[in-house]
């Protein structure tokens, strides 16, 4: 662990903390304020806001800090297939097709965006199946005797 600064007098209660660029930021319950220093070398320390009341939070929102808008599909199922087709072409597949032999009798699906990740049920197989969108990454998590398989 570096120490970067220490004993300022904007750093005497410091509670939330935030790094972004080169800055780092903090609340101070004891001044009541929001301040930010070079978060290598801790100089330009700057009173960013003072408060009536203790800062509790922060939250630094910036283009760079949010997710990437993910394309937006139409994910749908039928017993013995599982596809997705582009919203605004709905000619065009969005995702590889999942098919025989991978899946026998689907009842439900879902899909994690943060890993762009399949989930499906099979009622025959009597499994909790995932996958990745691309195809990839097939795997059973649950299998009927309910243990997980490592594969």
């Amino acid at each position: 662990m570096i120490e970067i600064i220490r004993g300022h007098e904007y750093l005497s209660h410091p509670f939330a903390v935030s790094l972004y660029g080169s800055e780092v930021y903090w609340t101070d319950w004891r001044t009541n304020t929001l301040a930010k220093a070079n978060k290598w070398t801790g100089q330009n320390v700057s009173v960013i806001q003072k408060t009536s009341a203790q800062p509790f939070d922060l939250q630094i929102y910036h283009p760079s800090r949010q997710p990437q808008e993910m394309k937006k599909f139409l994910l749908y199922a039928r017993r013995s297939e599982i596809r997705g087709v582009d919203i605004d072409n709905p000619y065009v597949n969005f995702i590889t097709a999942f098919t025989v032999p991978d899946i026998d009798d689907v009842a439900v699906i879902d899909f994690d965006a943060s890993e762009e990740r399949l989930y499906w049920t099979d009622i025959k197989t009597q499994t909790i199946t995932r996958a990745f969108i691309n195809g990839t990454g097939l795997e059973t998590v649950i299998s009927r005797d309910n243990s997980h398989e490592e594969n």
